[in-house]
């Protein structure tokens, strides 16, 4: 599963071909070449988990699939969408939308027991300078959604809290970080900062 905007596409399709396999992209926008190229390219909307797993049994039934890979956290849920709708063997959809969420991971991990630092989630419309004014420091400021530690700003006051909070601002309001994410979009997760 490929989302129309990585720049990963190439490196997943070199991979596959050292390793031989017969490749089928699942993206989130038709490609021209489909028609042309039925066994290798399908069109999914990312946003129906209904509408996937129609489209991957469909799918299955003339081109047979044998393994699903999505290669970030959207594609991870729909990559667990489609093999459990194949019956393939796959991560609960439950546990991949809980990978992709840090807020989520955290409330999940603390209810199980584990050690996690302490964590708080804000909206950008909460009081953040009073939020700053009393928080612990060091901490961390993080979007809830985004991958590769893009977002995550240390402070170390509350003057840096407050910086940190709208550099998020501004990378969560870019166009696709506000299609992909909605509400979560509008989130940030400031939680102790642990060293090492």
């Amino acid at each position: 599963m490929l989302p129309s905007t990585t720049y990963r596409a190439a490196a997943f399709i070199a991979a596959a071909g050292r390793l031989d396999l017969d490749l089928t992209i699942g993206s989130d926008h038709r490609s021209t070449l489909a028609a042309a190229q039925p066994a290798r390219l399908l069109a999914l909307n990312f946003e129906s988990p209904a509408s996937i797993a129609a489209a991957a049994r469909e799918f299955h039934a003339r081109y047979p699939v044998a393994a699903v890979l999505g290669v970030n956290d959207e594609t991870a849920v729909v990559a667990a969408v489609v093999a459990e709708a194949l019956g393939l063997a796959h991560n609960s959809v439950e546990a991949c939308r809980a990978a992709g969420d840090k807020y989520r991971q955290r409330v999940l991990l603390t209810r199980e027991g584990l050690p996690v630092p302490p964590f708080t989630r804000l909206t950008f419309h909460d009081d953040l300078a009073g939020y700053a004014a009393t928080a612990r420091y060091p901490c961390v400021v993080k979007p809830t959604r985004l991958s590769m530690s893009r977002g995550v700003m240390r402070a170390d006051d509350p003057a840096g809290l407050l910086r940190a909070a709208e550099r998020l601002r501004a990378i969560l309001a870019e166009p696709e970080a506000a299609r992909i994410y909605g509400e979560a979009a509008d989130q940030l997760l400031v939680e102790q900062f642990i060293p090492g």
